[in-house]
């Protein structure tokens, strides 16, 4: 526990002071590494806090190579399963991503990181749509619900929210007045994400508000 803990500490200290370089990553890496060799069978997140290092530090290889290390030691732990199908969607391979995602959902359903499955589950299941109403905008809205109640906070939930009924007023414009409530209640969480002011501008040139888009794409900015 006192190895672990001294490698939660210097993630924290270099994540500070911005000095992440490849000896930095490399001796915290380690450290979560010998967090894991001081369990008996090892310890799953240790190993994939040591992949956060390396992925941190845009050594993806290393990266990845942790996190598979971490399902293997535990097949259940959602997490690792997470990280790798970002990698896989931001890829290209969408189809694969979408099937990770939601196995990674089934195994926990009500963990903190499977926010991030459900939002970005949501995002795919979005741009599957026809430009009209669908399942899939009913099925994308469903899993944004279930990530509020997860984390009431996660901005990037609320942003794809904001996309979304940007989406459905294509259909029914009435979906504007619920996207800018979900902007409006967004940045009283956090007024310095630049992405839901991004798509506050873009509703507000659906709105036809020309200025009004501009100062959020200023704020954006």
């Amino acid at each position: 526990k006192q190895t672990f803990n001294e490698a939660v500490k210097a993630y924290n200290q270099h994540e500070a002071a911005k000095d992440w370089d490849d000896k930095t990553c490399k001796q915290t890496a380690d450290l979560f590494m010998d967090a894991s060799k001081e369990q008996q069978g090892g310890l799953a997140v240790a190993v994939f806090n040591a992949g956060l290092v390396y992925k941190r530090c845009g050594m993806h290889d290393e990266a990845k190579g942790k996190f598979k290390e971490a399902l293997q030691m535990d097949a259940n732990y959602s997490a690792p399963r997470i990280a790798l199908a970002n990698y896989v969607y931001e890829a290209g391979d969408v189809s694969r991503a979408e099937s990770m995602y939601q196995d990674a959902i089934k195994g926990a359903p009500l963990a903190l990181e499977s926010v991030e499955a459900y939002v970005n589950l949501a995002q795919i299941q979005r741009n599957k749509t026809t430009g009209t109403r669908d399942k899939n905008q009913d099925d994308a809205l469903k899993n944004l619900r279930r990530a509020l109640a997860i984390d009431a906070q996660s901005m990037p939930a609320f942003t794809e929210m904001a996309y979304l009924y940007l989406d459905m007023a294509e259909k029914e414009k009435a979906y504007l007045a619920l996207a800018e409530v979900v902007c409006v209640q967004a940045t009283k969480i956090d007024p310095n994400h630049a992405p839901i002011y991004n798509a506050w501008g873009l509703l507000k040139m659906r709105q036809g508000e020309i200025i009004d888009a501009l100062k959020y794409f200023e704020k954006a900015y």
